[in-house]
């Protein structure tokens, strides 16, 4: 009799201790699950973020938007000499380029009304580049200076 009891008293007791080992097994289960949700995402973003520093500028394109009877007083190789004075595009890693530099560069040129810089996914440099319009040529002291439609020299 006293077996019997000690197993109808402690039955419940295991069936206790199972269900909090299943517990302990599906809440390591969700710690597990959740650490991955949130740990791989940042370590595949951090791995990308790696390889995509290393790229090298694969070319560069410059489109020059100036009337086409017009005469042009900035050439791409002008643009790409005053953006690129020490090396060539094309060996500059994508982490070494800072964009918003190298359109004040072109912004700051006189002959340059606006430019628009920006790497596409495939590691292209595109730079576009409106060019003033001259309406004027004033000659002051034997330096000569041009005015555009907006009046800027």
């Amino acid at each position: 009799m006293t077996i019997c009891v000690h197993l109808l008293v402690s039955l419940p007791y295991r069936l206790y201790v199972i269900s909090l080992m299943n517990n302990k097994k599906t809440q390591l289960f969700i710690i597990l699950k959740i650490s991955c949700i949130v740990l791989l995402p940042i370590l595949f973003q951090s791995f990308a973020n790696h390889r995509n520093n290393i790229r090298k500028v694969q070319k560069i394109i410059i489109n020059r938007q100036a009337p086409l009877d017009k005469v042009q007083y900035i050439t791409n190789d002008a643009i790409e000499s005053l953006l690129f004075s020490t090396k060539n595009a094309e060996e500059y890693s994508l982490k070494e380029l800072k964009i918003n530099l190298l359109e004040k560069k072109l912004d700051a040129d006189p002959m340059v009304e606006s430019a628009d810089i920006y790497l596409t996914i495939d590691g292209i440099l595109k730079v576009d580049v409106k060019q003033r319009e001259p309406i004027a040529r004033i000659i002051s002291n034997n330096q000569f200076y041009y005015m555009d439609m907006q009046g800027k020299l």
